[in-house]
């Protein structure tokens, strides 16, 4: 696992998660219903410093390198690397933290299921966890990753499932 390694998760274990993951199957059948980015290499203690967004916010957490390796061999998470080189993800990710959570992005994800309305944006002060991820990658790439392009969709309404089939991500699951 390496800066910039792209985590997939598949959680359903309260209630928001499993709107997503409902939401998920009638679309696509993915599983994925949350994204974090690494964003330091592994420590001296083997701890991983992961950014994402959670209900409280864009935060940077610390997970053990255990722990991801095994949740991904359960198949709760997926690892992804993208195929362009990427630069200052720290930096990158760091100037989001503090951000508060896109909860009304993840309400026009659900909505734009029904109506396919793909424009809508609240910005960069309030994120969701796919959302910073795919911001964060297309800074980082030096603009060359470009999800919002691939998906024909805003910033906000891109969602874990769209990055797992992505052409621009290589995933290990």
């Amino acid at each position: 696992m390496k800066t910039g390694t792209i985590l997939n998760c598949a959680y359903n274990d309260n209630l928001f998660m499993k709107l997503i993951s409902w939401r998920n199957k009638l679309h696509n059948k993915s599983k994925w219903t949350h994204t974090a980015i690494v964003i330091t290499e592994i420590d001296e203690y083997n701890n991983v410093q992961v950014a994402e967004a959670l209900g409280k916010g864009f935060v940077i957490s610390e997970y053990p390198a255990w722990w991801i390796y095994l949740k991904q061999k359960e198949g709760k998470i997926e690892l992804g690397e993208t195929n362009k080189p990427l630069k200052n993800v720290y930096d990158l990710a760091k100037k989001y933290e503090g951000a508060r959570y896109g909860w009304s992005a993840i309400f026009h994800i659900v909505l734009s299921f029904f109506t396919k309305d793909n424009d809508y944006t609240d910005g960069e002060k309030h994120l969701i966890c796919s959302e910073a991820v795919a911001r964060i990658l297309y800074d980082a790439s030096n603009k060359k990753i470009d999800f919002v392009k691939e998906f024909k969709k805003s910033y906000d309404l891109i969602t874990p499932d769209d990055l797992s089939v992505s052409k621009q991500i290589s995933w290990d699951t």
